[in-house]
């Protein structure tokens, strides 16, 4: 859903935000459901690749959760949606997932899957998000 599409086309400038070098970054999009879970999720053009910087705030962030005990997702995904065309995300394919949960036994890890794993074969972003909601309460 885009409230404002106006002002989603404004660029947002960050080159006079710099804390010893550092810029900000973006997060695409976030969910969460009363604090139970968390995802969060970056898309990216096909052949682009998340920056260095994006990786490691995705990666801190689950490791945060991880420590918390609160379940999380973040998810890449890549298109080739043209310009003049809306990006559905809900149906672009998850290319990477690193996902924060308890395994069978209860113990709390987290784990990276690529595309290339039979756990993604055939799933969009909306099914692996609905699904992870039902799982941990939605």
């Amino acid at each position: 859903m885009i409230l404002n599409q106006d002002r989603m086309k404004q660029i947002v400038d960050f080159s006079n935000l710099k804390v010893g070098g550092f810029t900000p970054t973006d997060i695409d999009f976030v969910m969460e459901k009363n604090n139970k879970w968390w995802v969060f999720g970056e898309v990216k053009v096909q052949g682009t690749p998340i920056t260095k910087g994006q990786d490691i705030l995705y990666q801190r962030l689950c490791d945060n959760y991880l420590k918390l005990e609160i379940p999380c997702i973040y998810i890449l995904t890549h298109h080739n949606t043209p310009v003049n065309e809306v990006i559905d995300v809900g149906n672009l394919p998850v290319d990477i997932a690193e996902i924060v949960a308890p395994n069978k036994a209860g113990i709390w890890k987290k784990k990276r899957y690529n595309d290339k794993l039979v756990f993604f074969k055939g799933q969009t972003i909306a099914k692996i998000v609905n699904s992870f909601a039902n799982k941990f309460g939605d």
